[in-house]
């Protein structure tokens, strides 16, 4: 009872010397755990705003250009007992008031009611009409909009053939929809859905999905089927297979049609060409099948004389001869008349291939006429040419509007008249090998497969296409959007570690002074430590004595600190949401702490500060009784060389690892420079004060004692308290250290 009494006592005498032991580790535990808690806000607003984005939605598949019927989403959820919602989603641009607020990159989502089932938090919503939409706050935001107000989007109208493709018709590739608000979606209510992760939130505007399907021609089509969660296990095999049970040929934009006087069945795409997947599945199923690509080409010239703008088919027997070689080519009767040909003459066709992107290249080859036939029976076929977008349509050859440049001027009267009788009929044939050589592009080698089949078969080969042409073959796939989005959130940058990175020099400085200030006091009290040792206490009892009245101390500094790292971490994602919010973007951060976290840095603060608190203690009470009633302390016995040779080697390793470190970052990426900055600078700061640590001591020993001056003597001073002299280095080295990191990482 005698020592706590003691330890009591002294506790309520020296509070107030002590106060820098409270205040070094409520610093200490402060900025540790004010660092973990931002990593832990951090890590929880990206999983609130994954969460927030993707509502209960655990599988998505995206077919972005492809659609298929909305009807699957009914059939699936009927399948798996989930709720699936289809969805058609263009981005497009949106403007009020004429144009004076205008956003782009906007989202304009075609949804049902099945949508709404799948926010977070489902919410009965009214029923979407025609001619009205829902804009999500940062879309409201951005126009400055308000619910009634009428707003213009502008949609891409999906087309048959791919943007990207240059045969597609540059004009009429968009559609307007006049809308007026009907309200304005917070996240809870599902406004941020979005696929994508990302702190920035989306510019969404919900409408109406069958307005949508009929504005943009699309009925009944949908490119993008959201599965929510459920008690079932599935996956996205699981999926894929109850979808492929629905599947289609309308699904995967194929139609399989009469042709050639109902003797033949034809199938082909709205997208005009097959893509080689379809091709090569096919022709594993039916190998006789008849491939066709038919093609626009520029010119088709004989002699000096030119045919411009007609079509050209490549196949194979029987609309072409099985003798015909790959670089022959034949004619129908109109064109060798037009051209007054005939076999043997040759031929220079001259059109355009496919590059990158909507590039064009002028391209041209040279055959020999085989043979002409006549503009009958299988000749005389406009279906052979596909639904070129800009060309299906027109009723003149004036009306043309491809991607192609096209000069008018060049169309005469007969080619305006054999288009008006014949439409689309090619005017020759090549091999099909010829023409894949000629014509061939990313988008596929084929326009149409002709089957040997009567049409009363139409069912049942429609089956077996079906069956042969599922929707993984197509590239389409559910993807577990939830399961990515966590992962994305646990794998994202440990910005706890980055701010304890940036924080550690400010928690080493609050240390060394703490471990400083607490020497001070322990100096005020050798004569009592003295005092106690004469009266026969235990060395090592007064040494716990001394140790169990700082540690106590710090053990409230450390539940003071963790209390001012809460305000800490809350005064830190204040300024990045406001005042710093450019560091941030968009980014919405909010307050989300662990008690595993408050715990284990509230224990660590306290643990360091026990440890500095024994560093500085352990040597004060080792000396003899006489020499501490004689007021000797801290720094006897220190002045001297000993150990500065071994100060001096550590010194040049440190620096040799900090030069490695520097040398390494220079060929690291991002996040791996910053680490070696940080491991640099710690060697370099270590290098520094061991260096200080030998300097003085050569001081004291007097081998490079200084010249009798003012100056001088204030050098030679700070050898007397070398450790005290060491540690303000160090306190200083750290904040200056701090400084140039900071502004370092800023970016």
């Amino acid at each position: 009872m005698q020592f706590w009494d003691l330890v009591k006592r002294s506790l309520r005498f020296y509070a107030k010397s002590h106060v820098a032991t409270v205040g070094g580790a409520v610093v200490a535990c402060a900025v540790l755990v004010g660092a973990l808690t931002v990593g832990d806000s951090v890590r929880g607003s990206l999983r609130a705003m994954a969460l927030a984005r993707l509502g209960s939605v655990e599988f998505a598949l995206v077919a972005n250009d492809r659609i298929f019927r909305d009807r699957l989403a009914e059939w699936i959820q009927e399948d798996l007992d989930r709720e699936v919602a289809a969805a058609m989603v263009l981005l497009g641009t949106a403007s009020r008031d004429g144009g004076a607020a205008r956003a782009n990159q906007v989202n304009v989502l075609g949804v049902a009611n099945d949508f709404w089932t799948l926010a977070q938090v489902p919410e009965p919503m009214e029923p979407l009409q025609a001619g009205e939409v829902l804009l999500n706050e940062p879309l409201a935001r951005q126009l400055n909009a308000s619910a009634g107000e009428t707003i213009l989007f502008r949609v891409p109208k999906p087309s048959n053939l791919s943007r990207e493709a240059p045969l597609s018709p540059e004009e009429d590739t968009s559609v307007a929809l006049r809308l007026v608000v009907k309200g304005i979606l917070g996240d809870p209510q599902f406004g941020r859905f979005s696929l994508q992760a990302s702190q920035i939130p989306p510019l969404n505007a919900f409408v109406n999905r069958e307005a949508l399907q009929d504005r943009i021609e699309q009925t009944g089509g949908a490119n993008l089927l959201l599965v929510g969660s459920g008690d079932s296990v599935v996956d996205a095999d699981g999926l894929m297979n109850a979808m492929a049970s629905h599947w289609t040929l309308s699904d995967a934009q194929l139609e399989l049609k009469s042709v050639a006087s109902d003797t033949a069945l034809e199938l082909r795409s709205s997208r005009v060409f097959l893509d080689p997947f379809i091709v090569d599945s096919v022709r594993a199923i039916e190998p006789d099948v008849q491939g066709v690509l038919t093609y626009f080409v520029n010119e088709i010239q004989v002699g000096e004389r030119i045919n411009p703008y007609s079509m050209v088919a490549a196949s194979s027997a029987p609309l072409v001869p099985e003798d015909l070689a790959d670089d022959e080519i034949i004619l129908n009767q109109w064109l060798a008349d037009d051209l007054r040909a005939g076999p043997g003459d040759t031929v220079d066709l001259r059109y355009f291939a496919m590059g990158l992107g909507r590039e064009l290249l002028r391209k041209e080859s040279t055959l020999t006429v085989k043979s002409v036939v006549p503009l009958e029976g299988q000749y005389l076929d406009p279906n052979l040419m596909p639904d070129f977008p800009g060309l299906k349509d027109a009723e003149n050859c004036r009306d043309w509007d491809t991607g192609f440049p096209i000069d008018l001027d060049q169309i005469r009267d007969e080619d305006n008249a054999y288009w008006e009788n014949h439409r689309g009929t090619p005017k020759a044939f090549v091999t099909e090998k010829a023409g894949a050589s000629m014509w061939a592009n990313r988008f596929g080698n084929l326009t149409a497969m002709r089957f040997a089949t009567d049409p009363s078969d139409r069912d049942a080969l429609t089956k077996r296409l079906a069956d042969a042409l599922p929707p993984s073959g197509l590239g389409l796939s559910f993807y577990p959007v939830r399961k990515e989005a966590m992962q994305s959130v646990d794998q994202a940058q440990d910005f706890g570690g980055l701010f304890i990175g940036f924080s550690f020099f400010l928690i080493l400085a609050a240390l060394i002074l703490m471990s400083l200030l607490f020497q001070f006091s322990m100096e005020q009290r050798t004569s009592e430590a003295g005092i106690l040792l004469s009266l026969g206490f235990h060395p090592g009892l007064v040494k716990r004595f001394f140790y169990y009245e700082g540690g106590a101390l710090a053990a409230v500094g450390a539940i003071l600190g963790a209390v001012l790292g809460v305000v800490y971490a809350r005064a830190m994602l204040y300024g990045l949401t406001t005042i710093w919010r450019s560091a941030t973007g968009s980014a919405t951060l909010e307050y989300h702490s662990q008690n595993g976290t408050l715990v284990g840095g509230a224990l660590g603060g306290l643990l360091v500060a026990w440890f500095t608190i024994w560093l500085g203690s352990r040597k004060q009470t080792a000396l003899p009784a006489r020499v501490l009633l004689h007021g000797g302390g801290d720094g006897v016995g220190e002045s001297g060389s000993a150990g500065a040779g071994r100060r001096l080697g550590f010194a040049l390793v440190f620096f040799l690892g900090a030069l490695a470190l520097v040398g390494g970052a220079l060929g690291a990426d991002g996040s791996s420079a910053a680490g070696l900055f940080f491991g640099a600078g710690g060697l370099l700061l270590m290098a520094g004060v061991m260096g200080a640590s030998w300097l003085i001591r050569s001081w004291a020993s007097g081998s490079l004692a200084p010249s009798l001056s003012l100056v001088a003597m204030g050098i030679r001073g700070s050898s007397r308290r070398i450790k005290r002299s060491v540690a303000t280095i160090g306190l200083l080295a750290c904040g200056s250290f701090l400084v140039v990191s900071v502004g370092a990482n800023k970016l």
